[in-house]
């Protein structure tokens, strides 16, 4: 079984406010832990994404840099976004063992990776189970992090998780 950092707990929190997060928490049979099974989050996001819509879903992955286990010493939006994959399987765990360690991958949740670079920007390539507008909230943050104007713009539309596809495409210019 694959769970998710308890830390999900809180950005939910903070994309929903207490009160929505509760009532949805409540709803899907959440408890508040050090790890919850990522099947029930990822149908948390999908209630919230059909019930509240893609904005929701945006504000959710927007808080993910203030609770998620980022590297140290990111302190540029091209190492921030490189460092997405490691912090992403670093949050997860399968079978009660985290999905980063010994400087090891496990497979089985997907990826982030940056396919291309320029001197001000990046394609960012993500195959992770959570939703496209999560995805691009948790991008769009971690890169105005670094970089306050950054803007983050999904490829190829017709290339979408939403629709099926394995992965969806970023373009970050900054």
């Amino acid at each position: 079984m694959v769970e998710t950092h308890g830390a999900t707990l809180a950005n939910l929190v903070a994309g929903l406010g207490p009160m929505v997060a509760n009532r949805f928490f409540d709803e899907e049979g959440i408890e508040v832990a050090d790890w919850v099974p990522l099947q029930k989050i990822l149908a948390l996001l999908a209630r919230v994404g059909e019930e509240l819509g893609d904005d929701a879903l945006f504000k959710i992955g927007q808080s993910v840099p203030a609770t998620g286990q980022f590297a140290e010493g990111t302190h540029t939006v091209i190492r921030a976004l490189g460092s997405i994959d490691v912090a992403y399987h670093r949050n997860h765990r399968k079978d009660g063992v985290e999905m980063f360690t010994n400087g090891r991958l496990v497979d089985g949740i997907g990826y982030y990776i940056c396919i291309g670079e320029g001197p001000r920007c990046c394609i960012l390539d993500s195959a992770s189970l959570y939703p496209c507008a999560f995805d691009l909230g948790l991008v769009t943050a971690l890169a105005r992090k670094h970089a306050p104007k950054a803007e983050v713009e999904h490829l190829d539309s017709a290339r979408c998780r939403r629709r099926g596809c394995a992965a969806c495409t970023y373009l970050v210019v900054w």
